[in-house]
């Protein structure tokens, strides 16, 4: 699992110049989307969203306290903060504005916005640092991959390297993307043990298909911020999500034939 998450991050850090942006969304958690995680960069802003009669929670790490919290208008917005914890709730609808939270261990810099009362709204905010996502696996991430890896004709092949890095040449990036919608990915790229799809918006997180000739199998992935992590290789895969659907082909495993066939040597069966 080790091997995964380096894998991930260290690609994300030689691109993040072009794809960081200053104000940044969340990532909805497994089971409730008003339940969000936001990954930490002292360079850019994050979004927030809330609605009158609901209060919003920001919860920090337990030995982080809370020193200030300004906002910019503090007359259509309601606070509270105490140890590591900080309550917003707006008193009007359609309504935003900025603020700057400071804390025993970082600077914060949001954007309120305040939605209807039927309107998007997080309810509990908290935050994840790239040297936190480092950190050993949950046991249900393990256990996640473990079932997905365990399809793989040598599944020691990721227990030998999940103590390394990736070099840079075991990076292909050669693949075609075709379709033209929000969730068609910023990359797809392989290690030649498994396939990272970074997508443009984690709340946008499509289901991921992979292509055998003229059928579909769904495909099992772990999400870590902005990428999805497949512990295989892929050569053709299908994203979809609701109505869109995006589909990339793997050139170094194969050529993409017309009219949706597809011919691949050495395909995984």
């Amino acid at each position: 699992m080790r091997f995964f998450l380096k894998a991930v991050f260290s690609v994300v850090f030689v691109l993040a110049a072009s794809w960081a942006h200053a104000q940044v969304d969340a990532e909805p958690l497994p089971g409730d989307p008003r339940l969000v995680v936001f990954q930490y960069d002292e360079n850019n802003s994050y979004r927030v969203f809330t609605k009158p009669l609901a209060t919003t929670h920001i919860q920090f790490d337990n030995d982080e306290r809370v020193k200030v919290l300004a906002l910019g208008d503090t007359v259509g917005w309601i606070t509270a903060q105490k140890d590591n914890n900080v309550f917003v709730k707006p008193r009007y609808p359609n309504s935003s504005t900025s603020g700057t939270l400071i804390t025993t261990k970082r600077t914060y810099q949001f954007v309120f916005k305040s939605t209807t009362e039927s309107g998007r709204w997080y309810q509990r905010v908290s935050f994840q640092s790239p040297t936190d996502m480092l950190i050993e696996a949950s046991d249900a991430d393990r256990r996640h991959l473990a079932a997905a890896v365990a399809e793989r004709p040598s599944p020691s092949t990721v227990e030998d390297r999940s103590n390394q890095s990736v070099s840079p040449e075991l990076l292909n990036f050669n693949y075609e993307v075709t379709g033209d919608t929000r969730i068609k990915p910023l990359n797809v790229f392989d290690d030649g043990i498994a396939t990272y799809i970074q997508i443009r918006q984690a709340e946008d997180v499509p289901a991921v298909f992979r292509l055998v000739d003229k059928d579909v199998e769904l495909v099992e992935y772990v999400l870590k911020g902005n990428t999805i992590v497949i512990p295989r290789v892929l050569e053709a895969g299908l994203l979809k999500l609701g109505n869109q659907e995006v589909r990339f082909y793997n050139l170094k495993r194969g050529s993409k034939r017309l009219f949706g066939g597809y011919s691949f040597e050495g395909s995984e069966k």
